[in-house]
């Protein structure tokens, strides 16, 4: 009995490997959408803020005796 439960698990572990990869695979690919929406939101919303930062900042003033 000990050595049919050894060949079975030297023949099912590559097996679920592939299998698990290929379902990994499915899901990844079937997420990519999603997560590039939200990727792209996130990138949108940190420049415009950080746009908005800068934009809030007072300008300097210019030395004294620059001439303008």
């Amino acid at each position: 009995m000990h050595q049919v439960l050894q060949r079975i698990d030297v023949r099912l572990g590559p097996r679920l490997e592939r299998v698990v990869a290929d379902v990994v695979r499915e899901q990844t690919r079937q997420l990519l959408p999603r997560l590039r929406e939200e990727l792209a939101t996130v990138v949108q919303r940190v420049v415009n803020e950080a746009v908005a930062e800068e934009l809030a900042r007072p300008l300097p003033m210019p030395p004294k005796g620059s001439g303008r």
